[in-house]
């Protein structure tokens, strides 16, 4: 059952609920439909969402803005995007792209091309919650898997509605079950002390900017937010700071995460060049850019006008750690089992999400499937050895819950060796 955004658990809602009709009156898109015995006599004439019928607009809130009940409350558009009525579901029986690989020795033989892709080019949220996975036949031949990044999908039901499989879709929303959690309005938090007013001939200029949250993020770095978002992202400040004698600028990011695991893997998402130290609880330095760790905060200096000195920048960087309180921390534990010898420092990357992963090339092959079963819970550190006469290697750590998850994954990337790279390996 797919509830209209808005509409809370689904005990309250049917409580609510007088079924006058209103919010189907007013869907654009003929959707919002009345219930028959689907739900049981107690949700008879309620409100559903069927998407092969029609889709959840992704800017209305016509709904919520006519009930006369509560039972679907009034939602701004930003808050309504932040809400997830359902989850979208691939039936890879039916889904064109899907069963074209399953004939894949008849395509080698007698190539048809079975690229599908209307849903993902319907998808509205801007990142696309579907995406592809491409098998590719020779150099001129492949095939687009489509899959759900399940974060990112809202269940509005445009992919369904546009699927062009006759009878049942081939991807399908399912409703969200349990309660279903409404965004508050995110405080802008109080930066305090967090950036100083002056730093030796440097002032700062203006008022520090905050970006709250992932539409915070959004807003500041678009289409870049994604990665950071899985490490917990909370806030982000910015301040600039300008040279009293000359013309140079300087740019501070201040980012604040849940923890200092996340904060951590955020920093080395983008650290770059050498270590170092006195700075923070971790530092890189390359050229004038500096990146930094410091507890629940990963921080960056760079240049913004002019060409301020590597010095001045990683002043900033260090005064700005400074005033944030706390011990020093420690890295991640899996990132502490890294051996040492051969390590370089500024190669580690410690993540949870696959959207990391896919920007190493550990493996001099894209790994387009989520074969190690990444995600929220599993910890994972990639890194790179250098040793004299030009030897060296990458190492991928991951932890999971049991030795029986560990094992079946290893069995699972096996068979992709052997599948998509044509590489044998002993089990």
């Amino acid at each position: 059952i797919i509830r209209p955004p808005g509409a809370g658990p689904e005990e309250e809602f049917l409580q609510k609920c007088v079924r006058c009709g209103e919010c189907m009156r007013v869907c654009p898109t003929n959707g919002l439909q009345p219930m028959g015995l689907e739900g049981g006599l107690e949700a008879l004439w309620t409100p559903w969402l069927v998407p092969r019928v029609g889709q959840c607009d992704y800017q209305c809130t016509l709904c919520g803005r006519v009930c006369p009940s509560g039972a679907i409350r009034p939602l701004t558009i930003d808050a309504k995007h932040e809400i997830s009525i359902g989850k979208a579901r691939f039936d890879r029986n039916r889904c064109i792209p899907w069963v074209g690989y399953a004939r894949l020795s008849e395509l080698k033989a007698r190539w048809e091309d079975v690229n599908c892709a209307v849903c993902e080019e319907v998808c509205p949220v801007p990142t696309k919650a579907i995406r592809f996975n491409t098998f590719k036949l020779d150099a001129k031949r492949e095939i687009r898997r489509p899959f759900v990044i399940e974060d990112l999908c809202i269940g509005c039901g445009y992919c369904e509605k546009v699927c062009p499989v006759a009878g049942e879709a081939a991807v399908r929303v399912e409703g969200r079950r349990g309660k279903i959690e409404l965004p508050e309005e995110a405080p802008v938090p109080d930066i305090g002390q967090l950036f100083p007013k002056q730093v030796g001939r440097w002032r700062l200029l203006g008022k520090p900017t905050v970006y709250v949250g992932a539409k915070g993020l959004f807003e500041y770095i678009d289409g870049g937010a994604p990665p950071y978002l899985t490490f917990a992202f909370r806030w982000a400040a910015v301040a600039e700071y300008g040279d009293s004698g000359g013309q140079d600028k300087v740019k501070v990011d201040a980012w604040q995460f849940e923890s200092s695991d996340g904060a951590f893997g955020a920093f080395a998402t983008d650290a770059y060049g050498n270590p170092i130290d006195g700075v923070a609880d971790r530092a890189f330095r390359y050229e004038n850019y500096v990146w930094a760790w410091r507890g629940r905060y990963s921080l960056k200096g760079e240049p913004r006008e002019g060409t301020p000195s590597a010095e001045a920048v990683t002043a900033f960087v260090r005064a700005v750690a400074r005033n944030i309180p706390g011990p020093v921390t420690m890295p991640p534990s899996l990132v502490r089992r890294l051996p040492a010898e051969g390590l370089v420092a500024a190669s580690v990357k410690f993540f949870h999400d696959k959207i990391i992963l896919d920007n190493l090339y550990l493996a001099g092959e894209p790994i387009e499937e989520n074969v190690f079963r990444l995600g929220r819970g599993i910890d994972a550190v990639a890194a790179e050895y250098k040793f004299p006469q030009g030897r060296g290697y990458r190492m991928l750590l991951i932890r999971y819950p049991s030795r029986q998850q560990a094992a079946q994954v290893a069995r699972d990337f096996a068979r992709y060796r052997e599948t998509q790279w044509g590489e044998k390996s002993e089990r």
